[in-house]
């Protein structure tokens, strides 16, 4: 199969890797490619016009992704550019299937409760609200999709608990549970990669590993491992707020 992928950063590239080494075509977009990539192309995401490939493909990979961008960087990502992507998508007469990769984020659960692809989506977030969007705009599009919810990725260079724990900033919480669920990037990558040639997939799935952890057992473990100190609990009254994961179990 030839292969786009629009987004081609963290995951994006890894899942190029994946199908290359399945032996399908690939090229990638994003501003900046990587200059030894022959299959790289430079385009701008929002204006999908901008895209040049040197021939037809057959299936898409929408990968995109922002870190620590501001609620209207999303919305121009998310939500206005990704309706001309699909648009067009549409137009390109080609392509049989688009995948889009999308955030656990988008339910706003903060009890510890399992959730899956039957759970109603509750964003309260501005940027859950904007992944939510383009899923909805992907549903209604008549395209033949599929929507892979990723859960907290985490893999070579993005290994933030291990790094609060080694500088001596991570702290354990007091009270219930506060989960946390993660998916290793090559896992995440051959999850898509598998869904892409697929005879029959769903249109909708939750890419996480096997097991949510407590926040305060895998911060104790990775300080046993490191050989360090075991971190302390914050005070009572000094417990943050649920962060961009809520409390829940995928």
């Amino acid at each position: 199969m030839k292969i786009l992928i629009l987004g081609a950063g963290y995951v994006g590239r890894r899942v190029a890797d994946t199908l290359r080494e399945a032996g399908h075509t690939v090229w990638t977009v994003r501003r900046t490619p990587q200059p030894d990539d022959p299959f790289a192309y430079a385009g701008d995401l929002t204006r999908p016009e901008s895209i040049h490939l040197p021939g037809p493909v057959d299936r898409v990979v929408y990968c995109a992704g922002l870190q620590g961008a501001a609620p209207e960087d999303y919305q121009s990502l998310f939500v206005e550019g990704f309706s001309r992507v699909v648009s067009w998508v549409k137009t390109q007469g080609t392509i049989d299937r688009m995948l889009f990769t999308s955030t656990t984020g988008i339910y706003s659960v903060v009890d510890g409760r399992w959730v899956n692809e039957t759970t109603e989506p509750n964003p309260v977030r501005e940027v859950a609200r904007c992944y939510r969007e383009a899923e909805q705009l992907l549903e209604g599009s008549g395209l033949a999709h599929i929507v892979v919810r990723l859960s907290g990725i985490y893999g070579p260079e993005r290994c933030r608990w291990i790094r609060l724990v080694r500088e001596g900033q991570a702290r354990r919480l007091p009270g219930s549970p506060r989960f946390m669920n993660h998916i290793h990037v090559e896992d995440a990558a051959r999850a898509i990669g598998h869904l892409l040639h697929h005879p029959e997939p769903d249109s909708l799935y939750i890419a996480s590993d096997h097991q949510p952890v407590d926040r305060n057992e895998l911060i104790t473990f990775l300080a046993a491992t490191m050989h360090l100190p075991t971190p302390p609990f914050l005070p009572d009254d000094a417990s943050p707020p649920l962060g961009r994961g809520g409390n829940k179990r995928c």
